[in-house]
């Protein structure tokens, strides 16, 4: 489900800002250390929707998983993010585009081929292939708007959590275009209380 998946992606806030604290230097204030409680809660009201929506025995497990590799998401982002606000005190931000997004490119694709070899037959697919452009384009643009709110701001745990806001916009995209329209009060309770997290966080 994009919604809860993306509601539980933000746990990659809470660790960009703890790695960017630690290696970076950049201020933990009490009102960051607040606003991620309520981000928490927003999170575990998800996962708890999450685990009442998978009931039966095949997927009574499905959330806990899902929990698991947000988690393990959420650490390796807030990790990536660090490193490549490092790197931009080291190189100038096009070099810094072209090799940051260019590594990511290889690795998707080293990843897909040890993972699925078979799934690039889909390119012969002349309505994936279209697909996969559009969104590769939209994500390449996302990239370069990240990295140039990174330079202009200076503060990778600020935009981070900035970004966050694109929540309602999934889940309501979402439900429009992907018919995911189970427990879509739920889904919005906890984005309000991921978003309500952000906020806090945002405003200092």
């Amino acid at each position: 489900d994009a919604g809860f998946g993306t509601i539980l992606g933000t746990l990659g806030v809470l660790f960009t800002i703890i790695f960017a604290g630690i290696i970076l230097g950049e201020e933990l204030s009490l009102q960051q250390a607040v606003g991620s409680v309520f981000l928490l809660v927003g999170i575990c009201y998800g996962l708890l929707v999450a685990r009442q929506h998978h009931k039966g025995k095949k997927n009574h497990r499905a959330w806990l998983w899902g929990f698991i590799f947000a988690l393990f998401s959420g650490l390796f982002i807030g990790l990536a993010l660090v490193n490549e606000k490092y790197l931009l005190g080291h190189m100038n931000a096009s070099t810094f585009m072209f090799y940051a997004i260019g590594a990511q490119m290889i690795a998707s694709l080293a990843l897909g081929a040890l993972l699925e070899p078979k799934g690039y037959q889909l390119i012969k697919n002349k309505s994936v292939m279209g697909l996969n452009i559009f969104s590769g384009g939209f994500r390449s643009v996302s990239a370069v708007l990240f990295t140039v709110a990174l330079v202009k701001s200076n503060n990778v745990a600020l935009i981070e959590v900035i970004e966050q806001f694109k929540l309602v916009i999934i889940i309501i995209l979402a439900a429009l275009i992907l018919k995911e329209r189970d427990r879509l009060r739920q889904k919005f309770l906890a984005a309000c209380g991921a978003i309500l997290g952000l906020a806090i966080i945002f405003w200092q």
